[in-house]
């Protein structure tokens, strides 16, 4: 596995007004941070992002006039493939980063996608992590009515609260918490760092890899923190069945038209029949409705929120961890079926594997939604401890769902080796890209 030799990526994301372009600046005008190339996605004919960061030459690239989680995929490939030829041909910096800003209300899964698995993209580059920047202010909000605030949140290694020095007031430390603690709901593993501790040392927002940027020495700890979700709380069994993430309200819903975006949750962004009787008011078009503003929440309606949201309806995050090793059959069975029956509810996963057939090196599997990149394995275990450990970000998919489609693949495939071994004709293990036959509908919905 030669990740090391390849390009570290960053995504940068976050809802409107949140502060990215911001962060941004800060972190470019760092030392380390002088080969890096940046990518800079917004909406609009006239960038207005791009010409606020403060670093304007060919290292810097607009991807304009389309969201890269809904039209623009192909165009992020090619700035990728082009960034890279003019590289080597010496036409850029021998740049050693790219740090993606997205736009406010960007998907991040299907960017993460591309990156973790576009066969020209994972030959060059590789994922380092994803930073969101939280709007400390209206973060309450915009979780309650945005589903892409969510989900921004609920995949990312690092969480940067903004604006937090704008919070005043005798209850300024209990709103905060709330925030902390509603955030951390949504995703135990990553470290919530201060806006003015990021601007000060970008590297406590990198370095979350796989590799260590510095040493490029494994650091699974790092990359896995699977100690986070051990005491991390799940739902009853069953409320997975019912989970949605945020719907949006009308107001939200002329947001979305104002910016030719389409809601998470496939829902038109044609006018309701409320809308119609009245014209939008201006905060309606031209931000975040409350997600922007500069009035905080009151207590009761934070309070309400975060009762709501104690376990998030719509997010699940775990680690499955398994002590003894799995067939290599096994293992692709189990990626092909989860991939096919949870497809897009799979935000985010990541793990290392202990593989019978290769005892002695780890494979390490990531994917996003249902695509995963093609095995990679270790050269030997980063320490003493063997077992299987495989972090989940799920929408609406229950620990309980996902361990009993281990359980059972598990079991077909010890079947299978076993008839094998008698020489009874079996079914041979599924190619990539195609799911078992009988894999098909094991995932309890």
């Amino acid at each position: 596995m030669s990740v090391p030799n390849r390009i570290w990526v960053t995504l940068i994301t976050g809802f409107l007004g949140s502060g990215k372009t911001t962060l941004l600046n800060r972190i470019l005008a760092h030392p380390r941070m002088s080969q890096a190339a940046v990518i800079v996605n917004e909406f609009g004919e006239i960038g207005i992002d791009y010409d606020l960061v403060s670093r304007s030459d060919e290292s810097v690239v607009q991807l304009a006039n389309g969201c890269l989680c809904c039209t623009m995929r192909g165009d992020l490939i090619d700035t990728f493939r082009d960034l890279f030829i003019q590289r080597n041909a010496g036409k850029l910096p021998c740049f050693d980063r790219v740090v993606i800003e997205t736009t406010g209300i960007a998907d991040p899964a299907p960017v993460l996608q591309v990156i973790l698995t576009h066969p020209m993209v994972v030959n060059h580059y590789a994922l380092d992590g994803v930073v969101t920047t939280v709007d400390a202010i209206n973060a309450l909000s915009s979780l309650e009515r945005f589903a892409e605030c969510v989900k921004q949140a609920a995949i990312a290694d690092r969480m940067v609260l903004t604006k937090a020095d704008l919070v005043e007031g005798p209850d300024r430390e209990r709103r905060l918490a709330a925030v902390r603690a509603r955030l951390r709901a949504l995703n135990p593993a990553a470290p919530i760092i201060e806006s003015a501790a990021a601007q000060r040392d970008p590297s406590a927002l990198f370095g979350s890899g796989l590799f260590d940027p510095a040493t490029k020495a494994v650091d699974l700890s790092a990359w896995l923190r699977a100690e986070a979700y051990e005491d991390h709380p799940q739902p009853a069994p069953g409320a997975a069945q019912q989970a949605a993430l945020p719907a949006p309200d009308g107001a939200a819903r002329a947001y979305y038209r104002a910016h030719g975006h389409v809601p998470q949750d496939g829902s038109p962004v044609a006018p309701q029949a409320d809308e119609t009787t009245r014209a939008p008011q201006a905060d309606e078009t031209t931000r975040a409705p409350q997600a922007h503003g500069t009035q905080a929440p009151d207590a009761d309606r934070e309070q309400a929120v975060l009762a709501a949201h104690a376990h998030d309806p719509g997010i699940r995050s775990f680690c499955l961890v398994r002590e003894r090793p799995m067939s290599l059959a096994a293992l692709r069975m189990f990626l092909e079926g989860l991939g096919r029956e949870a497809g897009p509810d799979l935000l985010r996963v990541k793990g290392i594997v202990h593989v019978a057939e290769r005892p002695d090196r780890p494979a390490v599997i990531q994917g996003a939604q249902q695509v995963f990149h093609s095995l990679d394995w270790l050269a030997q275990w980063p320490s003493e401890d063997r077992r299987t450990r495989i972090v989940f970000i799920t929408r609406g998919i229950a620990r309980e769902q996902v361990e009993e489609t281990f359980d059972l693949i598990e079991r077909v495939a010890e079947r299978t080796a076993r008839a094998a071994n008698r020489g009874i004709p079996s079914q041979d293990p599924p190619t990539r890209g195609t799911a078992p036959a009988h894999t098909h509908g094991v995932m309890p919905r």
